[in-house]
């Protein structure tokens, strides 16, 4: 077992994994806010993906769920505002934004190989599973 560390504080709870050793979840940073984060290969470099830009930070700020084998990486901002894609070496993308969706709370928990997002959204007041097109479209 290999401990992967922590954004500032003294905890991490991972999410998830792929197949070249990335690992993705959720740490507190020095002043408690709940951030997503990476890893490097083999669970190594521990980083913190931010915020989608120009928001206010909520709590949890951002947390990461899932990552593909190239790297991209799907999570939520706050508590169903608003989920993120985020890929290596770009800015943090609203899934709100880029599929167009008109829906309540939204959850991003998967992504495949094509970049094709599962997660739930409100709908009327009810949730219901989605599925985007490739690179979260």
């Amino acid at each position: 077992m290999k401990d992967v560390g922590a954004l500032g504080s003294c905890s991490s709870t991972a999410h998830g994994l792929n197949n070249l050793g990335q690992v993705v979840g959720e740490s507190p940073d020095a002043n408690f806010r709940i951030y997503a984060f990476a890893t490097n290969g083999d669970g190594a470099g521990i980083y913190s993906l931010g915020v989608l830009p120009g928001r206010v930070i909520e709590q949890p700020a951002s947390t990461a769920q899932a990552i593909n084998d190239a790297g991209v990486i799907v999570g939520n901002i706050g508590n169903g505002s608003d989920a993120f894609l985020v890929g290596p070496g770009q800015a943090m993308s609203s899934l709100r934004t880029l599929t167009g969706a008109s829906v309540g709370a939204i959850y991003a928990w998967g992504i495949n190989a094509q970049g094709r997002v599962t997660g739930q959204a409100s709908v009327s007041g009810y949730f219901h599973a989605f599925i985007t097109g490739a690179n979260g479209s």
